[in-house]
């Protein structure tokens, strides 16, 4: 991989390699009189959980469509390792549509993906157990709870070791245990020592994991913040209220 070094960053280190390059990128919905996203630059590095906040309707899903190909902006460009997308296998985008087919079990979802992407045929058992998806690898993926699809979901995900993780919204309806293993994940690189950049209104998942977060508004970058700065969880989602300005740090949960 190649390493990016014209476009700077202003809070880390130009001598990391860039694994996406999203350059001024703008996009209005068909029948919308406003940009859903207005000229919204960013930079990923290599080794680096990027996670992106803001409100419903900032943006932020539109920007991973555009980046992983789904959708095609007004003006700018996204690029992946200093190119538009060819390849998906190193890839794993998670959106609240489900990658997996519903009639196939959890089990043959899993291993579809591997043999599909060429990945190690031993590792699904491997997942089943990392998921805590014992006694559910035959069960069909739409006889599962919201919860467990977006469990399997992920094992599929990371069984073949993505290099890039794109995840929107991981968190929506897991439960703690699927949220401390994926936690685990994006801490300990659970990538093949790769990077992910993701979508959330979890502001306490965003400070555990993230290396860097960029808050959005109305389709443009409303401020850069470093988790790690904050003495806490709080002080890190009080900060973010009070960028935001729509609701006071009294107010402040977990969820926005």
């Amino acid at each position: 991989m190649g390493c990016w070094l014209v476009w700077g960053c202003t809070i880390v280190p130009s001598s990391r390699c860039k694994v996406i390059l999203a350059q001024n990128l703008s996009f209005r919905y068909k029948g919308q009189n406003a940009l859903a996203l207005d000229s919204f630059s960013l930079d990923l590095y290599e080794r680096e959980v990027l996670c992106v906040l803001g409100h419903n309707g900032a943006g932020k899903t539109t920007l991973l469509n555009l980046i992983y190909g789904t959708l095609r902006p007004r003006c700018g460009k996204a690029l992946i390792n200093q190119e538009a997308i060819l390849s998906y296998r190193d890839i794993f985008y998670l959106d609240s549509h489900f990658s997996l087919n519903e009639d196939m079990s959890v089990a043959d979802n899993i291993e579809f993906r591997i043999d599909l992407l060429g990945g190690d045929a031993s590792g699904a058992a491997a997942q089943l157990e990392l998921f805590s998806l014992r006694g559910y690898e035959n069960a069909p993926v739409k006889s599962l709870s919201t919860g467990l699809r977006q469990r399997a979901n992920l094992a599929a995900g990371f069984s073949v070791g993505p290099s890039l993780a794109l995840l929107d919204e991981p968190t929506n309806a897991v439960d703690p245990e699927t949220r401390l293993l994926l936690e685990d994940l994006l801490r300990g690189r659970g990538l093949n020592h790769g990077s992910a950049l993701v979508v959330t209104h979890d502001l306490d998942f965003a400070y555990s994991v993230a290396d860097r977060c960029i808050v959005m508004q109305d389709g443009k970058e409303l401020a850069q913040r470093r988790p790690a700065e904050y003495p806490s969880s709080q002080d890190f989602q009080s900060e973010y209220l009070s960028l935001t300005s729509r609701r006071g740090p009294a107010n402040a949960s977990h969820h926005y």
